[in-house]
């Protein structure tokens, strides 16, 4: 007599087996790549390398320092970023594996400039940025200009030979200037301090003496004798 034995096989125990039909309950899962250390993706708020077809996905960009996020860009896969140029955008999976890529460029250094301060004889005078003192700045930079007369002068004005400075007030001893895209040379001027009865000593016809007479001009006084203009300069 010949008998015929037979083995069951479980599609549980051999998911591989061709005989089994694919389990509906499952999803099909896709891969996501990453082709940038400085990115990641997450779905439903945790960090993921794969994707049910049909799911949000997040992806996140972060600059290393010096950098500055461009775009992102698939590299395989049908994916269309929500927002391509930030940093943080989403997609749609799609029903296949991708690999997607975060771009980054470099921060651009904007160029410095040189800036010379001098002062003529009678004081100092120094460039300030944000209290700190500075010998070269970038374009667009507010300057603050700040001039210390030495004792028995007094500050007359700024001066610049370089184009395109404009100082808030020449005429004060603290202005400022934006610094063109430019090497800057600055001067302080001084003028040695008189007093009116200075000048009017030195005016030794005591007939002619008596047509002058002091006057005001801005922060300044001046003696006018007829046609002679001799000045005084004094701090108001």
């Amino acid at each position: 007599m010949l008998f015929c034995a037979s083995t069951m096989i479980s599609c549980g125990d051999d998911p591989q087996s061709t005989g089994c039909p694919e389990d509906p309950d499952v999803p099909q899962l896709y891969s996501i790549a990453l082709t940038d250390d400085g990115a990641t993706v997450t779905v439903g708020g945790k960090e993921a390398d794969e994707a049910e077809a049909g799911t949000t996905v997040t992806a996140t960009a972060s600059p290393a320092e010096g950098y500055l996020f461009d775009m992102w860009s698939a590299e395989t896969g049908d994916v269309i970023f929500a927002a391509a140029t930030a940093a943080a955008t989403t997609f749609i999976m799609p029903a296949g594996d991708v690999a997607i890529e975060a771009r980054f460029k470099t921060i651009p250094v904007a160029e410095k400039y040189t800036l010379t301060i001098t002062a003529g004889d009678g004081g100092d005078a120094v460039a300030t940025v944000d209290g700190r003192e500075i010998s070269e700045a970038e374009e667009g930079t507010t300057i603050t200009l700040t001039a210390t007369p030495d004792e028995g002068y007094l500050f007359v004005a700024w001066a610049s030979e370089t184009p395109n400075v404009t100082f808030a007030d020449p005429t004060n001893a603290s202005t400022t200037f934006e610094m063109p895209s430019s090497g800057v040379t600055v001067t302080a001027e001084f003028i040695i301090e008189v007093t009116e009865i200075d000048v009017l000593d030195n005016i030794a016809d005591a007939n002619f003496r008596s047509y002058c007479r002091p006057i005001r001009f801005s922060t300044r006084e001046m003696v006018l004798c007829l046609s002679a203009w001799a000045y005084i300069w004094r701090i108001s």
